[in-house]
């Protein structure tokens, strides 16, 4: 700052005079300070110390030894109107009588918000200005441009051979073969092309953030208003990025993964609405029958399960990117500007949307023309377009398509494997891995209570949950999205501890329990974990986000909220609501759910083999399920933060799971990672830590 406020000094000094049309100087002699009021702005424009012009109410104290002013003459009161100022004279030279235009003010100089900036005219002498880094600047401005353009054009030609390698045409077995490598080579060097290119608006201000919803279904609607903003901050982040930027960039690849995920929640809503229309169409016109696509060979479904994962990605992920590039850019892009010329701009938009929907669900009719599937699609394709069109960004779009596409291919993955997967061998963990987790956080524990105290050490996770919660809900700065690590690192860390508790409950249990002392785990737990690696993962992360979503924001908090009504203490109510809870959530286990719906006449014939079954009754297992329940409990509690519980919920799975199938080794490896990772990066501001209401 230093360097900047001199800089910024000497620029002043050395326009004012050429500004003033000063015709005579003398020289500067030393004299003593003198203090010239600010109302007048003229003067708060020569500022030469601090460079911060105050507030009207303040005084401007200018050293005479820098630069020599006379007083200022003041127009004797009268009923008149008072004469304009004349212009400010340095030293005893005489001055123009035309008003002078001083140079701007920086923003960032300014401490006063709402204080005027005086511009200097446009053909004004720019202090500092080199000729020579003009043409420089004109210079890298046009090759960066040029570079841009090339990205773009190669983008698109990649782009291009790979939708119709992808299309129901005769081509080169060669081109099918290279469709994957050319999508990805296109996207990649679409975003170069982003990143070269000018941008559109560097000073494009982030809207600000609605207000929360109240009345009915406040939360959901106060997450919809959240969607929306994400966009609209997306929209903004569109005219930043460019110019080669790497911060603006970095920002504006975040902001289309944030936006993108929102936009894939409500894609799947409106994929639930498509299906339930199916449904209805099917039972209003039972006549009505389509065609179905004819069922692919047992070899060809098994291959989609043991095909690595990265193959199975390039097959099915970079097609569904390039057809929804098609879709958004060619057909509702083109079809906005064409029909524009007849329609009025809204009905043009609407238009485009339906034809930009219509060509999805043309493409997908070539796999099936089952209406069950076709509706769906066309639900998640209206969601898409719909984000597109708000935010005008495609990344938004392709972000949200990218992640849908995996889970389904995923869940198709998983479907496969449970029909054709043998359940093998799981090598099992050894009865000391838990103690040993256990005993790392209680050394760590009693390390921080050698400085801090016992009292003091025992609150301190709580007060980091609280302060990462608060800091998480805050407000962003300038629409960059939080980061997710300090979120990763404290759900990681925390898996550890649900772990460690869980596991010490099912020792001293399993002391005085009754037998059985361990219950067999159902088929399907065995096939999943006997899968490849990302159905493993896949398969934790599924059901952390739902029993989270289910045990602790639908059934814990609305518990909690029930009994603050009743004037309980703070910790009788958590611990009320976490129990009762947590033994909901453990008992479910044990529930049978492909005989309850065989039953109730659901997807009795077309379960898939070992899905269903239960876990066998042991005291030892049930505890500490419950155990863990309410320490995921906790840290919604204290955070606030939803994704915490996930994240703990799905690393405590992991490591058990990996565990089991892998042995102690992959255990230790995950626990360490766990560990170490809480030395990587930053952490969350530090705040008051105080327990916020669970959102």
């Amino acid at each position: 700052m230093p360097v900047r406020r001199a800089l910024a000094v000497l620029s002043i000094l050395l326009a004012a005079p050429a500004a003033a049309s000063v015709r005579a100087v003398r020289p500067v002699q030393p004299v003593r300070a003198v203090s010239i009021p600010v109302s007048n702005p003229s003067v708060a424009a020569l500022a030469p110390r601090g460079l911060s012009a105050p507030s009207p109410s303040a005084s401007l104290r200018v050293s005479a030894a820098v630069l020599s002013i006379d007083p200022l003459v003041l127009p004797a009161p009268s009923a008149a109107p008072a004469p304009a100022p004349r212009a400010v004279r340095a030293a005893d030279a005489p001055v123009a009588d035309a008003p002078v235009a001083y140079p701007a003010v920086p923003a960032a100089v300014r401490s006063s918000p709402g204080e005027p900036v005086f511009a200097a005219p446009a053909d004004a002498p720019r202090p500092g200005q080199d000729p020579r880094f003009e043409r420089a600047s004109r210079l890298v401005a046009r090759e960066t441009a040029g570079w841009s353009k090339a990205a773009m054009w190669t983008g698109v030609g990649a782009l291009g051979l790979s939708a119709v390698a992808a299309a129901p045409v005769a081509v080169p077995a060669a081109l099918v073969a290279a469709k994957g490598w050319l999508a990805w080579g296109g996207f990649s060097a679409l975003a170069a092309s982003t990143f070269l290119k000018p941008a559109a608006d560097r000073g494009a201000v982030v809207p600000a953030p609605p207000a929360p919803a109240t009345g009915r279904f406040a939360e959901y609607r106060t997450a919809l208003r959240g969607a929306l903003h994400a966009l609209a901050v997306q929209k903004t982040l569109e005219a930043r990025v460019g110019d080669r930027d790497r911060g603006a960039f970095s920002t504006w690849l975040l902001g289309g993964l944030r936006s993108g995920l929102l936009v894939s929640g409500i894609a799947l809503l409106t994929m639930l609405a498509g299906g339930a229309a199916a449904k209805a169409w099917s039972l209003a016109l039972p006549g009505l029958k389509t065609t179905a696509a004819a069922a692919a060979p047992a070899a060809d479904l098994s291959s989609v399960a043991t095909a690595p994962f990265l193959t199975q990605l390039s097959a099915f992920v970079a097609p569904a990117l390039v057809l929804e590039t098609v879709a958004l850019k060619v057909v509702f892009d083109g079809g906005c500007a064409l029909l524009r010329k007849v329609l009025p701009p809204g009905a043009a938009a609407w238009t485009a949307g339906a034809l930009a929907v219509a060509t999805t669900v043309f493409a997908m009719s070539f796999v099936t023309t089952e209406l069950s599937v076709l509706l769906p699609v066309a639900g998640i394709e209206a969601a898409i377009v719909w984000a597109y069109a708000r935010s005008g960004s495609l990344w938004t779009a392709l972000a949200a398509r990218g992640l849908i596409t995996v889970l389904a291919l995923e869940s198709a993955r998983v479907s496969v494997w449970l029909n054709f997967g043998a359940a093998g061998a799981l090598a099992g963990l050894p009865a000391w891995t838990g103690m040993a987790v256990a005993g790392l956080l209680a050394l760590g524990l009693l390390y921080a209570a050698r400085s801090g105290g016992l009292k003091a050490a025992l609150a301190a996770p709580g007060r980091a949950l609280g302060a990462l919660g608060e800091w998480w809900r805050g407000p962003s700065l300038d629409g960059r999205p939080k980061s997710f690590w300090p979120v990763m690192k404290a759900g990681l860390l925390w898996g550890l501890v649900t772990y460690a508790v869980g596991d010490l409950a099912y020792r001293v249990v399993g002391l005085v329990a009754p037998a059985p002392a361990t219950e067999a785990a159902p088929e399907i737990l065995a096939k999943v974990l006997t899968g490849p690696l990302d159905l493993v993962l896949f398969n934790f992360v599924i059901v952390g986000l739902l029993e989270e979503f289910v045990f602790r924001r639908n059934l814990f908090k609305p518990m909690r909220n029930w009994l603050e009504k009743r004037r309980l203490s703070p910790r009788a109510v958590f611990w009320t609501a976490a129990l009762a809870s947590s033994l909901i959530f453990s008992y479910v286990h044990y529930i049978d759910f492909g005989a309850l719906l065989a039953d109730l006449g659901i997807g009795g014939g077309n379960a898939v083999p070992g899905a269903a079954g239960a876990y066998d009754w042991a005291w030892t297992s049930f505890t500490a399920r419950a155990a863990a329940g309410v320490v995921l409990a906790y840290q919604y509690w204290r955070s606030g933060l939803l994704l915490v519980p996930i994240v703990a919920h799905f690393a405590s799975n992991t490591m058990e799971g990996l565990g089991l199938r892998w042995g102690v080794e992959a255990f230790l490896l995950m626990a360490a990672g766990a560990l170490l990772l809480q030395l990587v990066g930053r952490s969350a501001p530090a705040g008051s830590g105080a327990a916020g209401k669970p959102s």
